[in-house]
């Protein structure tokens, strides 16, 4: 009985070692490179595009502000500022939100894995 016990704690135990050794999170960098290797990097890279692109009219705009000298000039210069400073911040929300659909498939993939793994010893024990 005690060889049988140990038996089975030693592989449990080796496959919980298994587990949480896949259970490293990839860093920042990883994740945003990963959704320039998918389907839709086309997409990806055009948003980056475009996020720079207005972050550059945003600084500008903001330079422009501070330069101008009617009140009516600064009002237009603020709300271009404001427009600008909004789409930067959806286009990246968008982009984050694109990184964590590809975590979260990740996760569904090894879900998958373990439940095929899981069926195999079933199978096998039967």
């Amino acid at each position: 009985m005690s060889r049988t016990d140990d038996a089975i704690r030693r592989a449990l135990r080796a496959e919980r070692d298994d587990l949480l050794a896949d259970l490293d999170e990839p860093n920042m960098l990883s994740q945003a490179l990963t959704t320039m290797r998918r389907g839709t990097r086309w997409i990806n890279a055009l948003v980056i595009v475009f996020t720079l692109v207005f972050f550059g009219l945003q600084i500008w705009t903001a330079v422009r502000f501070f330069g101008a000298t009617e009140v009516k000039h600064m009002i237009a210069w603020a709300v271009g500022f404001s427009f600008c400073a909004l789409a930067v911040a959806m286009l990246k929300l968008w982009f984050w939100m694109q990184m964590d659909k590809y975590v979260i498939l990740r996760e569904v993939k090894r879900l998958e894995l373990q439940v095929a793994r899981l069926s195999e010893k079933l199978a096998e024990s039967l």
